[in-house]
């Protein structure tokens, strides 16, 4: 049987993350090995190990690092799921399913009304990257779900792609650049993601869900989540009860 992976979920400054606190609890529903912080470790987390990286630069660029923080630990297993703190896992599985969003080509609308422009930019830098090695027609795995990783392919193809004479940018869209340089395929599907305090949302047999952090109090998404996940899981700290008087 091949050894279960590693978590791996870069982590922003900061203790105040409830986001972060039912991502850890959904974990409980995969099978995995260990879990590990890149970046910035809250003080209420238990049993996970850390990474702790500089976090000066842009978020992407941070995350970026984080990552590559990880890949380079001797400690974290070759094969690793990239998770984020803003990700839930709604259901048991054996296995992270591989998940992308088609082709670039057909996504590039649905970002330009709802991305930033330098995420815009990054995108299609990442594009341009991936056309100078070979990759014409890439798949988007811009999805807010995990991913199932190797250090040594993410190693790779991020030396690939900052290579002298690459384009440059600061928001390269790392998932992106791996799924297409590692050739991981995967099954197409929709993103999970709740942007909107009006966007319709029933669990149904959904896997994932994810919120934007002013959401995640707000929305019915974030409800069912701390619903699902109401009892404190093994990766953080017991919250104490006031005494009775």
């Amino acid at each position: 049987m091949d050894e279960l992976p590693d978590i791996v979920i870069p982590v922003r400054e900061g203790d105040h993350n409830p986001e972060l606190r039912y991502a850890l609890r959904s974990l409980v529903n995969v099978p995995h090995r260990r879990v590990w912080i890149a970046g910035h470790m809250p003080s209420w987390v238990r049993d996970v190990r850390c990474i702790p990286t500089s976090q000066m630069r842009s978020k992407y660029e941070n995350s970026t690092g984080n990552v590559l923080a990880a890949c380079r630990a001797p400690s974290v297993a070759e094969n690793f799921v990239l998770w984020n703190d803003d990700i839930f896992l709604l259901r048991p599985v054996e296995v992270i399913p591989v998940l992308h969003r088609g082709p670039i080509a057909s996504v590039i609308g649905y970002y330009e009304s709802i991305a930033s422009k330098a995420y815009l930019r990054g995108m299609r830098t990442t594009v341009a990257i991936l056309a100078r090695l070979g990759i014409p027609e890439p798949l988007s795995y811009e999805l807010h779900v995990p991913l199932p990783m190797t250090k040594t392919g993410f190693l790779y193809a991020h030396s690939a792609a900052t290579a002298p004479g690459m384009p440059v940018t600061r928001v390269l869209h790392k998932r992106t650049l791996y799924g297409n340089v590692a050739r991981i395929g995967g099954a197409e599907t929709r993103d999970c993601k709740v942007f909107r305090i009006e966007q319709a949302w029933d669990p149904g047999d959904r896997l994932f869900v994810s919120t934007v952090d002013t959401l995640f109090k707000r929305h019915p998404a974030g409800a069912y989540v701390r619903d699902l996940y109401a009892e404190p899981g093994p990766y953080e700290a017991s919250i104490r009860k006031p005494a009775k008087r």
